[in-house]
């Protein structure tokens, strides 16, 4: 075998199995990475700097969403333990006047001692329901147009003008 016949069976063995397109391509990226390109593709300058910039955005919605929320269930959890104790403790009146000034006055000492309520923004309404009249209702309502809620609510879809909770209680229990 005379080293032509060598170099020609070598080359077509390197064609074969794609070393000459490899080595080729390691010459285009050996070019690509001595050069400005090269340079700016592979540099790891400013990508905490990137992955903040994206990140912080949203980790800031979630945490607002979750401030809203969270104001808003305080809420409704204070508005739902005032109109179920307003309701039993109007039960001890004998008549509906009677429970209508026990359940007014529960809610107005509740809301003196409450750290999150506004007395100006508490209505309160009772009814009697049944057709032999033995159930009672206390209804109670929050404005939330004073809290912090509708400024955060832009951001997130929470329902913002009142919250209305309302307790029934039977008469009697004999």
């Amino acid at each position: 075998m005379s080293i032509r016949q060598f170099n020609a069976s070598l080359y077509i063995k390197r064609v074969r199995h794609g070393f000459i397109g490899r080595s080729i391509l390691r010459r285009l990226r050996d070019r690509c990475n001595a050069g400005s390109i090269g340079r700016f593709w592979h540099s790891q300058r400013g990508v905490a700097a990137l992955e903040f910039a994206i990140v912080t955005p949203v980790m800031m919605f979630m945490v607002l969403a979750m401030i809203c929320f969270g104001v808003y269930l305080t809420f409704l959890h204070e508005l739902q333990e005032l109109s179920s104790s307003a309701a039993r403790s109007s039960v001890a009146g004998l008549s509906e006047a009677e429970r209508n000034s026990l359940a007014q006055q529960f809610v107005t000492n509740f809301v003196a001692q409450s750290a999150i309520l506004n007395p100006n923004d508490i209505t309160v309404q009772t009814a009697i329901s049944g057709s032999p009249a033995m159930d009672y209702s206390v209804t109670v309502s929050y404005n939330l147009q004073n809290t912090p809620i509708p400024m955060l609510a832009r951001l997130i879809s929470v329902p913002v003008s009142n919250i209305s909770r309302t307790s029934t209680i039977e008469f009697g229990g004999y």
